[in-house]
């Protein structure tokens, strides 16, 4: 089963997000298959108050859905509830996933409520109104977040008196995570370019080109039979020694010139003697 998913990891033709608070469990397989890595850090005070927002802003969404049912909104404070956050951050640190769990689990109880509200009207002696303006709407406030938050509490409290350390310890002693992880300096180098290796560039350019048309022109390909390898080997060899030639007649040429130039320096040099004479 690991195979197949590997290889459907590896061939998908898509985009893949994959999530994991159990980062040692990762093997070197599976991680060489990864093509991008990154890594979610705790929350801080701010982004998790922004996350809150979030959630109060779907409430809306949801007045919405209620009302288009015939259901009476939900009345909540917003203010009243971030507040509240910004008092119990410290104690609570909820991810995500718990926040967005503990507002699910708010509306539920906000419901319940109201639901029972009403059924203990209906049980009274007194008659039903049958004006549903006199029905109570479910209500969102720091209370009901209050009973969430001792319960998860109680749960964390139990969970550490049952392994004797916390969840981060936990983690770190079955090499999961690191408790405390701290992201060290990049050591990775930048080339610090100028216009001298811009320049070197250009010019290694056009020297890579010049050469790469000389070895196509001279040098021999695989599929070149060995007639054709030999002519070519004949023709350079041509060039070579025409190439030796012409040097050698250049060297001449250049000898000759400096022989004129000395002769000519001698009879000036006699005229001048003749002449003081």
């Amino acid at each position: 089963m690991g195979l197949v998913f590997l290889r459907i990891l590896e061939y998908y033709p898509g985009i893949l997000f994959l999530t994991t608070n159990r980062v040692g469990a990762i093997d070197d397989a599976f991680r060489s298959r990864l093509h991008l890595t990154l890594y979610y850090p705790k929350l801080v005070e701010k982004q998790s108050i922004k996350i809150w927002k979030n959630n109060i802003k779907k409430l809306k969404e949801v007045n919405e859905h209620r009302v288009s049912r015939g259901q009476l909104p939900i009345k909540y404070d917003k203010n009243e509830i971030i507040k509240w956050v910004e008092l119990n951050w410290e104690n609570l640190q909820w991810n995500g996933r718990q926040i967005r769990n503990a507002f699910q689990t708010a509306i539920a109880l906000a419901e319940f409520k109201a639901q029972s509200r009403k059924s203990s009207k209906r049980t009274s002696q007194d008659p039903p109104s049958p004006d549903p303006k006199s029905s109570k709407p479910p209500v969102l406030n720091q209370d009901t977040f209050l009973l969430i938050a001792e319960a998860s509490n109680q749960f964390n409290d139990y969970l550490l008196q049952t392994h004797g350390q916390d969840e981060e310890a936990t983690a770190s002693r079955d090499q999961m995570r690191p408790a405390n992880f701290k992201m060290k300096p990049t050591r990775i180098k930048r080339v610090e370019s100028s216009e001298s290796d811009t320049n070197s560039d250009s010019s290694g350019h056009s020297d890579s080109g010049s050469e790469s048309d000389e070895s196509d022109d001279a040098g021999p390909s695989d599929s070149d039979s060995g007639t054709e390898k030999k002519a070519k080997k004949a023709k350079k060899a041509k060039k070579g020694k025409k190439a030796k030639a012409k040097k050698s007649k250049d060297k001449a040429e250049k000898v000759k010139k400096d022989e004129e130039s000395l002769g000519e320096g001698e009879k000036k040099k006699k005229k001048k003697k003749k002449s003081e004479e």
